[in-house]
């Protein structure tokens, strides 16, 4: 990770988790993110039940010369399934975090008239839209190799 705003970069999920919540939160990190490789142990299994590694391996793919921008949250599975496969095809991307009670969302809702996630931008082709399965398409077609 890179934070543009203070420059420094980090390898290591847990020292990530303690940069972010002392550099922009309350610097307190909660106790289930605390726990080093029992942290990582659940995220796996919960991975492997869940979407059966969906978003763990790279697929071909054809790389864009310009970052997308994705606008979504966290706890949407719609803007996770969306994220997996822009890993998967190894697409760079500005994730905008819109969770609910996000002093952005007002914002995102006031310039696209609606309050629906994920929302995509792809500069490289000037194309934007919502909904998951249109989005998925899209990037499989465009940014997969056939």
């Amino acid at each position: 990770m890179h934070d543009p705003n203070s420059g420094k970069t980090l390898q290591e999920s847990d020292e990530i988790v303690k940069y972010l919540f002392n550099e922009y939160g309350d610097g307190k990190v909660p106790l289930l993110l605390r726990l080093g490789p029992l942290t990582t142990l659940s995220t796996i299994s919960g991975q492997l039940i869940g979407r059966g590694f969906s978003g763990a391996k790279v697929r071909p793919n054809t790389q864009p010369k310009e970052p997308l921008e994705i606008w979504g949250y966290e706890a949407s599975p719609f803007c996770l399934q969306v994220r997996e496969v822009l890993t998967e095809l190894e697409v760079p991307h500005i994730y905008h975090s819109c969770a609910r009670n996000s002093p952005k969302r007002p914002g995102f809702e006031a310039k696209w008239g609606v309050g629906q996630y994920p929302y995509i931008e792809d500069p490289n082709t000037k194309i934007a839209m919502f909904e998951t399965p249109e989005i998925l398409k899209y990037l499989n077609e465009t940014y997969g190799k056939k």
